[in-house]
């Protein structure tokens, strides 16, 4: 709908709500496609990676990226910030739930 300019317009008028969706949907889509992914790995040089999160994180830059050439979008560096912090928020809090359930 944004692309295509057809947001509602009650929208625009919460504060924040830009930031805040980026921050939930695309921590949600990270952790989900982390779960689907069954909390897989790959390894970069010395790093052990998960699939999920890094592959929404290229994804969110580069849709972002995308809206240089749109005439309905404009690129936000606050919008990739709050997609990132999402993706990798979800993710450590998920670790963190891990590592909770395995003491218990």
């Amino acid at each position: 709908m944004a692309y295509m300019g057809q947001l509602p317009s009650w929208i625009q008028r919460i504060p924040h709500f830009d930031w805040l969706m980026h921050f939930l949907l695309l921590g949600g889509l990270g952790f989900g496609l982390h779960k689907t992914l069954r909390e897989k790995n790959f390894r970069f040089q010395r790093w052990l990676l998960p699939i999920g999160p890094c592959v929404v994180s290229v994804w969110s830059v580069l849709d972002e990226s995308m809206q240089l050439f749109s005439p309905n979008r404009v690129f936000s560096p606050a919008d990739m910030i709050a997609n990132l912090l999402g993706i990798w928020l979800f993710f450590v809090v998920n670790v963190q739930l891990q590592k909770r359930k395995a003491v218990l």
